[in-house]
């Protein structure tokens, strides 16, 4: 997915964990979901 392209909201959801009652997405998840790449 380049440019504008929306997200479906499934790929989303399924990114989404549950940590001690926050909803949270993991850096390696959103740099995914965002084409970035993950710098450690």
């Amino acid at each position: 997915m380049g440019g504008n392209e929306l997200i479906p909201q499934e790929i989303i959801e399924n990114k989404i964990l549950l940590l001690r009652g926050k909803k949270v997405i993991l850096d390696k998840d959103l740099a995914q979901l965002m084409e970035l790449p993950l710098e450690i």
